[in-house]
């Protein structure tokens, strides 16, 4: 199970997208997955830093 379910929308005519997201702690790498695909693929512990930052001040 995800730490979170994102629904990301993008500027233009581009559709919107929805990922699964395991969240790392900091310094950590994370994990998402886009929900139609299974591929799994991890960010950087800085994207990390960023992504805490953006969802936990929520």
């Amino acid at each position: 199970m995800p730490d979170y379910d994102v629904a990301v929308e993008y500027k233009g005519d581009l559709p919107s997208q929805g990922i699964h997201l395991w969240l790392g702690e900091d310094n950590e790498k994370s994990a998402f997955m886009y929900i139609t695909d299974e591929s799994v693929y991890l960010t950087s512990p800085e994207m990390t830093i960023k992504l805490r930052s953006l969802i936990l001040s929520q």
